[in-house]
């Protein structure tokens, strides 16, 4: 399988961008007016309610971070991985610091596999009512072509919008990126040759989904969540020495923070778009946000319509995007 190579001119340059946008959102962030949150259990509890989904949950990710401080204050905590090993894991590694009536669960999800996503939610919702979904599982993929364009896409985009239709949880948390500010939009059909990019403009796609469902009455409360920098396995792809390299300079320039550190700011995450350990709003402007997340929606429609069309719950997720995003009605 051929790779694309982030030694290229054009991925470091990608990633310098990275660099200053995150710098620049540090700065804004300190800036910014302090909300007040306390992030004490009650605050938590009533924010994300008693039965919690947080995907990409792996030991020593953001997601196991964020599940781990949940476990604290709902009923019921169910972690996902897209392997078994992964999922036993974590919950192995949770059950040893969460209270005894809290009941960890674990799922194994897919989110570029489209008859997974629906098994999940069916499988969820048949047995919990799900107040709370955290969308934190991300791809950085440095394979080359289409299949692999369509797998990022799928697993940073689509599969959290699916599974947000098919889930219908009371508030949902999306984990986005400030490499959204770098995004370059790409032409319809062009083959990514740049793995950064790929990434930056799937994050940039997924936060549009996430602010054009907060500005719809969907009975659900949505908030968009940028951690900044974390320390985790999400570019354990990248050749050693870069990765190396990226880890000593954010450390060193103190923009890199722990999963657990990043944690803090997730629960207390709170508004349309926030930043880093004390979760700051900050200003986000995307050009065509509503129009992008209508492409978005459609695409999943002919995704879930493809492969399950005839499914009872593909028809009532497709008719809730349809509702709720689509523009062109």
């Amino acid at each position: 399988m051929r790779r694309l190579s982030l030694w290229r001119p054009r991925s470091l340059l990608a990633f310098l961008a990275w660099t200053i946008h995150l710098v620049v959102s540090h700065v804004r962030a300190y800036l910014a007016k302090r909300v007040a949150c306390a992030d004490d259990d009650e605050q938590r509890r009533q924010r994300h309610g008693k039965c919690v989904v947080v995907t990409g949950a792996s030991v020593g990710g953001l997601g196991f971070a964020i599940a781990s401080r949940l476990a604290f204050t709902a009923d019921v905590v169910i972690v996902t991985a897209p392997n078994e090993t992964d999922a036993l894991q974590a919950v192995a590694h949770m059950r040893k610091t969460a209270p005894k009536h809290v009941q960890v669960k674990p799922y194994l999800l897919d989110l570029a596999n489209i008859e997974g996503i629906i098994s999940f939610a069916r499988a969820v919702t048949r047995d919990y009512r799900v107040t709370s979904l955290v969308n934190n599982a991300a791809s950085f993929c440095t394979e080359a072509g289409d299949e692999a364009d369509i797998y990022v896409r799928r697993v940073n985009e689509l599969g959290p919008l699916l599974l947000t239709a098919l889930v219908r949880a009371h508030r949902v948390l999306w984990i986005t990126s400030f490499t959204h500010r770098a995004a370059e939009v790409q032409k319809q059909g062009v083959t990514y040759t740049c793995a950064a990019r790929r990434y930056a403009d799937s994050k940039r796609r997924a936060l549009m989904c996430a602010l054009a469902l907060r500005a719809r009455d969907d009975g659900a409360v949505h908030v968009c969540h940028d951690p900044g920098a974390v320390d985790t396995r999400l570019t354990s792809e990248w050749p050693t020495a870069l990765r190396m390299v990226h880890r000593i300079a954010l450390r060193n320039l103190g923009l890199l923070v722990s999963a657990d550190s990043a944690a803090l700011g997730a629960g207390r995450a709170d508004g349309a778009y926030t930043f880093g350990t004390s979760a700051k709003p900050l200003p986000v402007n995307l050009q065509n946000a509503e129009v992008g997340a209508s492409e978005s929606a459609a695409e999943v429609i002919r995704w879930t319509t493809t492969y399950c069309g005839g499914a009872e719950v593909v028809r009532e997720a497709c008719n809730w995007l349809h509702k709720n995003m689509l523009i062109n009605k």
